[in-house]
């Protein structure tokens, strides 16, 4: 009697799979994940998650010289927000600079309208020596209570906002103020929009007495305000 009665006061927070239909290839696994199992309000936190096959990759939101970014688009009445991006990884081949996401890869992004389940469709390119345009629909149920791919969604966010003064001269000379020698091996910036820069030069590192330099190319006059991101490595 007491193991039934602890069975019962345990189910209520059973957390139940909020994830859809798996698109599977010789490239990657993805699928359609929630932070929630259900909305008293139409509004939740849905995520395409990417386990991507060693060797392979799919492309941030400014793909650099090539590539495409993935799109994912609500195939009944919902509205999707726009895909949030970790930081990118940097990719030369052959002389072409492009900004990449691998491993394992997850897409975060806002939706309303949400009712007991969503379908939605997604577009990406998956690249190694060998780019393929990858298709599928997704369809996610929802049953209420706790979602078991809550975890996903947790965490510190991958970017934050810069808490150093950064500066860019006409020369192309990025100056960010605070991290010196003995904090950072080495650094990339990372614009968000496509054009910005010539992607497959070098950003030469150095360091002043305030903080370090980024030497980058520009393709042509920077945009006012200039928004990306500063990978730093200690």
């Amino acid at each position: 009697m007491r193991a039934a009665l602890l069975l019962l006061l345990l189910l209520p927070h059973l957390a139940w799979g909020a994830a859809s239909n798996v698109f599977s290839s010789p490239r990657d696994t993805v699928r359609l994940v929630s932070a929630a199992n259900g909305t008293p309000d139409g509004q939740m936190r849905l995520a395409l998650e990417f386990t991507l096959k060693p060797g392979w990759h799919i492309y941030w939101k400014n793909p650099g010289d090539a590539g495409l970014a993935p799109r994912v688009s609500p195939v009944g009445d919902e509205h999707f927000g726009v895909l949030e991006f970790p930081p990118p990884e940097f990719l030369l081949q052959g002389g072409v600079g492009a900004y990449v996401l691998s491993g394992h890869v997850l897409l975060p992004f806002e939706a309303k309208g949400v009712g007991t389940s969503v379908e939605a469709s997604a577009f990406w390119l998956v690249c190694s020596n060998v780019c393929v345009p990858e298709h599928a629909q997704f369809s996610l149920p929802l049953s209420g209570g706790v979602s078991a791919e809550q975890g996903l969604f947790l965490g510190p966010p991958a970017i934050v906002p810069s808490p150093f003064p950064v500066a860019l001269a006409p020369d192309g000379t990025l100056t960010i103020t605070g991290p010196g020698a003995a904090q950072v091996a080495a650094a990339r910036f990372f614009p968000t929009m496509p054009g910005v820069l010539v992607n497959a030069e070098p950003q030469a590192l150095d360091f002043t007495a305030s903080g370090l330099t980024l030497g980058l190319k520009l393709a042509g006059p920077a945009p006012n305000p200039l928004t990306g991101v500063v990978g730093l490595t200690d």
